[in-house]
């Protein structure tokens, strides 16, 4: 997924989690991040991917929402956690335990040798 898929993912979840879902006709009128045909295309891509999900207007079949998936919200769940863990090791990286690094995952969070000065390998 490119910056460019993030920022309208982004624009997406925004709407979603202040309670005012976002038409597919208001996402692809965002022209800052795109003509229509270049949104509509990061559109596909998104629910192709798992990203999106189409949520149908009762009554109206024309107008649909975008919805977040488990995908969708996982990944920005996993961005916040990896700003909190790195927010954490600059202010205070005596504070950095396995816990804090792994995480529930068990798995190693990528970035953390890059935040201590190594190299990522």
């Amino acid at each position: 997924m490119t910056a460019n898929h993030n920022a309208l993912l982004e624009a997406i979840a925004l709407a979603w989690y202040s309670g005012e879902p976002m038409s597919v006709r208001k996402a692809i009128g965002i022209s800052h991040l795109g003509s229509p045909a270049t949104l509509h295309k990061r559109l596909a891509f998104l629910r192709k991917n798992g990203y999106l999900e189409e949520i149908a207007v009762e009554g109206d079949r024309r107008t649909k929402f975008l919805g977040l998936t488990e995908k969708s919200q996982n990944h920005f769940k996993l961005l916040g956690d990896a700003m909190s863990l790195h927010q954490t090791l600059n202010t205070d990286p005596k504070a950095c335990t396995d816990e804090t690094v792994l995480g529930s995952s068990d798995k190693p969070v990528s970035f953390i040798s890059k935040t201590r000065g190594g190299s990522k390998k």
